[in-house]
């Protein structure tokens, strides 16, 4: 429920004043604040750390999100609530839906290049043309999913980032495990509609939680699991308002914050019959928004050959060259260590030699151990992975200095 609102013909509460009765759910798209532990409100994180990685991949709901279905309880969990196995089809884009009514959310994230997504059935039969922005959505939990790439397996430094409103409440997981949503004050799942406690519901901006998870190599699935509850469902705090008194009497057209839209179900519960069935099953608003930002750091591909480093010591720091080999695996070949090894008799080497040593004879110390070591040099210098066979890429010039 948007506002606390009492049972009244339509043709009195157009006589109170749009203005009166929403100016508790004036549209809110200020920055989210920072909140004290116990509040009902809580957010996952205050603000979001600065990420190592690059940013690879913005993800705004839309109709390119899937809906994966419905389940009537409004307490998911992500071991037991869906399988999700064949069941997904393109989210319902709320967009625009919400030019016409609007039941008080905030404008989507990215300046609304976000849009607002419900599902595309369970809705009121009685309103065949209403979507979920509108009180026909049944109680219960609707899930939805997309997918991302994390990256290839050497990628570092790697972060998602969600932010999120949802109209009652949200749960997110990466993976199958959960990593936040709308919580109480000890970090515990909350769904429930915004009680009188709460400044800021969880369909605003202001509202809206943060939340940060760490994907991996590969593609990796988010989930987000919406939950509408009933209109003054409460865990915790003060109901705003009940089933019995219905849907609130206006919305506005898109995010103008002028509520002078009469919502079609309060108007056809009013009468004459037939009677819209919305009070005493109370059907609700339903519907969330969010903005998922991918963050990783690439693997490097470059790798020079035993050759390139022999002759460019410049290229190559006193103290990698003074690293001993024994000391430094382990390596994609053979051998880990010079320790017991047999050597050529004609071409005894040193049980203990140094990165620059083994470079410098590959007749005494052997091509794999070479490669070793340039494979160890592209390591340090340039994050390269360590590869068995590992293809030449030594651009010129080199992207860093090695000294």
């Amino acid at each position: 429920m948007r506002v606390p609102i009492t049972k009244l013909s339509l043709s009195t509460a157009a006589a109170v004043g749009a203005a009166v009765l929403f100016a508790a759910c004036s549209d809110q798209t200020s920055a989210p604040r920072s909140l004290t532990a116990g509040g009902p409100d809580l957010q996952n994180v205050s603000s979001f750390p600065v990420e190592l990685g690059a940013l690879q991949q913005t993800i705004n709901s839309g109709s390119g999100i899937n809906y994966c279905g419905y389940n009537s309880t409004v307490t998911p969990t992500a071991a037991t609530t869906f399988s999700l196995a064949g069941s997904c089809v393109a989210a319902h884009d709320l967009n625009s839906d919400l030019l016409t009514y609007n039941p008080g959310w905030s404008e989507g994230f990215n300046s609304n290049a976000a849009h607002w997504i419900g599902p595309t059935d369970h809705l009121d039969p009685n309103f065949p043309n209403a979507f979920s922005n509108q009180y026909v959505a049944a109680v219960g939990t609707y899930s939805f999913v997309t997918t991302f790439d994390g990256g290839a397996a050497g990628a570092t430094n790697r972060a998602l980032e969600v932010q999120i409103m949802a109209d009652n409440a949200a749960a997110v997981y990466l993976n199958g495990v959960y990593i936040g949503g709308n919580q109480d004050g000890v970090g515990n799942p909350l769904f429930q509609d915004c009680p009188t406690q709460q400044t800021d519901c969880n369909w605003t901006q202001a509202g809206s939680v943060k939340i940060t998870g760490t994907p991996t190599a590969g593609t990796n699935t988010l989930r987000v699991d919406l939950v509408g509850t009933a209109i003054g469902y409460q865990v915790s705090g003060t109901p705003r308002s009940n089933c019995t008194n219905g849907p609130q009497f206006f919305g506005e057209a898109g995010f103008s914050g002028t509520f002078n839209v009469p919502t079609p179900q309060h108007l056809a519960s009013a009468g004459p019959p037939p009677v819209a069935q919305n009070w005493t099953s109370c059907l609700n608003p339903t519907g969330v928004d969010f903005v998922a930002r991918v963050y990783f750091s690439n693997a490097s591909t470059i790798w020079c050959s035993p050759g390139f480093w022999k002759n460019h010591l410049d290229a190559w720091s006193t103290t990698l060259q003074n690293a001993k080999y024994n000391a430094n695996g382990p390596y994609p070949n053979d051998p880990q260590t010079f320790v017991g090894y047999v050597f050529n008799p004609k071409k005894p080497g040193l049980s203990d030699p140094t990165m620059l040593q083994v470079i410098s004879d590959p007749s005494i110390y052997g091509g794999p151990a070479t490669n070793n070591v340039a494979s160890f040099i592209s390591n340090q210098l340039f994050g390269t992975p360590m590869s068995a066979n590992p293809a030449e890429n030594c651009p010129s010039p080199l992207p860093i200095s090695a000294n």
